[in-house]
Order: C-alpha cells, then structure tokens, then sequence
C-alpha cells in the first residue's frame, strides 16, 4: 500500500488484518468495507492495485487495443462527455477503455479488479446515491459498451469467416480431417472460444483455435462435440501442453508452437479410434413435437418449471411439423433470417440466428409446407409480451 503513495491508508489495511493475497482480489465494496470512504480514491487504489500485478505482457496488449479503439469514434464520444465525468487526460481515458474491453473481450482479469466507467458500480449491495449513475454516466456507459460489442462482433465474424475460407480452399479438407485447428497471430483470445462454437454448430467437428503469442506459444481455446471427450483427449496429451483446463465440451490451453501439428495428428487419430462415422453426422435431439397452437403462455409457463437450463438440462427443442411461409423471408444484417409460419390457422414470427444459408433455402421454397426445430421464447418489446420462436434448422425443402 505504501509502495503505490497510499501511506494514508496502510493503517486501514492494517487494522483490517488484510494480507497481500487478499489485497490482489480486493473490490471496491471491500475497500468502502476497511474504511475508504471516498470513492474517487477507491477507484483510484484499485486501478493502481490492478497495475501493479499486471503481468507486463498483458500491459503491452491492453496497450494496443487501447490505442486502437482510441482511433475510432469511441474517443470522440468519451470527449464529448469528458466535463460531466472529470476525467482530465488520456490515461484516464484509455485506462477506463481497457477495463470496459476486458469485460466485452474477456480478456485475463479478476472481475473484482474491473473499473469501468467511474460512478458506475457493480458491487454495490443496496442502492444509495453514492452507487447510482447518474443519466449522463449511463448513456456514457451504454454508448461505449455497444461500440465495443459491435467491435468484438465484427472480430468474431472475420475470425469465423477466415476458417471458413481455410475450410473452402481445402486448407483445412473437411474430407480427410474430422479435427477443426487453426491459428493465427491476429486473433485475439478472448474472442476464439466463441467463434470455436459457431464452427463446431456449423461443421459438427470437434474445433480448436490459437491466438499465437511472440513467446511462441498457442494460446487456444477448444469446443466438441457430445460424442468426443475433450477434456480426455487434452488429458492424453498433456505432455504437449503447458496448460489446460475445462470439461468434456470445451477447454482452454497453452502450448509450444511447434507441438501444434502433433497435437492435431494424435487428436485425429484419437476420433478415429473412438467415433463411428454417425457420431461426426450433425444432429438435432427433439425433446417433443409441437403445433404452432401450443406455443403460447401456458407453455412457457409450464417450462419454467423445468429451469433452471444447462449443459446438462438444455431448454426443450420443439419439432413443429407442416408449417407454410406467409410472407418472404428477411435477412438481417447478412446473419439472421426472420420470416412468419402459418399452421393451423396460427401465424408466428420465427427467428433463425446465425443460419444465413437458410435465407435463399425458403425464398425458393415458396409456399410449400416445411418443417422445423425451435425453442420457444418471451419476446418484452415496447411494453408488449410475445411467445416467439427461436429457429434451430428445417427439414423438407
């Protein structure tokens, strides 16, 4: 405490029997606890806390991703709103950047060592005006997060679109190899997790991702699919990784470089030994069948009763047979296709996230009948409740 000029304070820590391993988790509802009353200095102590156990790796990439996100139009709005917030300079402003992008980017920190935007706290337990945002601070806030998502959604599109152009140009021959790896300096790791799941919805294929460090190292993160132990496989091959851990859908782990390809070859050779050609087919488990007259209140009513959902209790997926388009399909930002099924004289709005092929699939359908997979949700849209459908995939066209 004293090595970062917070003498004034040593006597707090002191009498508060607070030892140096406690300090490195501390939140700001802990420091408010020992007696730091005054937020500013709270915020304050814990970026300085944060700083002084920050690895000088992580320093230098938090570093780059503030200079760039400093170049595009979330410094102009910080600027815009600088008076109302007192931040008087751009280490306080890159400082407030980086810790919004570890929360959206799930970059390596301890959550109770977040500091986002001052006057915006999540560890607060009861409401006073001191842990209230004010407006500004709010739209602050929100302005920033949405920028940063639109951002790290866009990462994750290129990421999944440069597999996928690896995997159409036979880079990566879905023909011959039943493993999905690919790496790349540009990837950041925070990111490859969730593009690792689209690939493994898209291909069915078990799928590990690398962000390659200068160190020379693969940092990855892994998915599988139910037929293959993840967790087993990293477990047999342990003596290549420096690291891992998680469970038997997906992992993270750090190896050398160089014992990329003979992880891949001793993974390949393990599905081959343990999964029959059907386990590698993609499949859908239906837990009922369902018409679009079911779908109301009373089923959602009756599903709540099921929660709370999970890995090991998925949310129920509906088999809905013999529905008909009753209008033409939307594309969504080239993503997500929105289209409306008749049955039974029942219309209902249908969503399918993430499933683009499926948008010229039922434009040249027409209006033949079809069927299809969901899940049944509750839309909250301008003060309106609606039991919608959540779209997994069709069958019949």
């Amino acid at each position: 405490v004293c090595n970062l000029g917070w003498e004034k304070f040593s006597s707090l820590f002191v009498d508060s029997n607070v030892n140096g391993s406690d300090l490195q988790l501390a939140s700001e509802e802990d420091l408010k606890e020992i007696g730091i009353r005054f937020r500013p200095h709270r915020i304050r102590f814990l970026q300085e806390l944060h700083n002084l156990y920050l690895p000088k790796e992580d320093e230098k990439y938090e570093k780059s991703i503030a200079d760039a996100i400093l170049q595009t139009n979330i410094k102009a709005v910080l600027r815009k709103e600088i008076a109302n917030l007192n931040i008087n300079s751009d280490r306080e402003i890159e400082a407030t950047i980086i810790e919004v992008i570890k929360g959206i980017l799930d970059i390596k920190c301890p959550i109770s060592k977040m500091m986002l935007v001052p006057g915006y706290s999540y560890t607060s337990k009861k409401t006073t005006d001191e842990t209230v945002p004010d407006n500004k601070e709010t739209e602050l806030v929100g302005t920033v997060l949405l920028e940063l998502n639109e951002a790290r959604k866009e990462i994750e599109r290129s990421i999944y679109n440069d597999v996928v152009k690896q995997i159409e140009s036979k880079k990566i021959d879905l023909s011959k190899e039943n493993v999905i790896l690919a790496a790349s300096n540009n990837w950041p790791p925070g990111v490859i997790g969730l593009v690792a799941s689209r690939l493994v919805g898209t291909y069915g294929k078990p799928t590990l991702l690398f962000h390659l460090t200068k160190d020379g190292i693969a940092k990855g993160s892994c998915r599988s699919i139910s037929a293959f132990n993840m967790f087993d496989a990293l477990q047999a091959n342990k003596n290549l990784l420096n690291s891992f851990g998680g469970h038997s859908a997906a992992a993270g782990l750090a190896l050398p470089i160089d014992n990329l390809s003979t992880l891949k070859d001793n993974l390949e050779q393990r599905v081959a030994e343990q999964l029959t050609p059907d386990d590698l087919v993609m499949k859908l488990v239906l837990d009922a069948q369902a018409q679009l007259y079911d779908v109301n209140k009373k089923l959602l009513t009756d599903m709540h009763y099921m929660q709370p959902f999970g890995h090991e209790n998925p949310e129920p997926l509906f088999y809905i047979p013999n529905v008909v388009l009753v209008q033409q399909p939307q594309l969504l930002k080239d993503l997500h296709v929105k289209c409306s099924v008749f049955a039974d004289g029942i219309i209902k709005p249908i969503l399918f996230f993430n499933r683009p092929e499926l948008f010229q699939k039922l434009q040249a359908h027409g209006t033949q009948p079809f069927d299809i997979a969901a899940r049944v949700s509750e839309n909250h849209w301008n003060g309106r409740v609606n039991i919608d459908l959540l779209g997994v995939d069709i069958a019949g066209i």
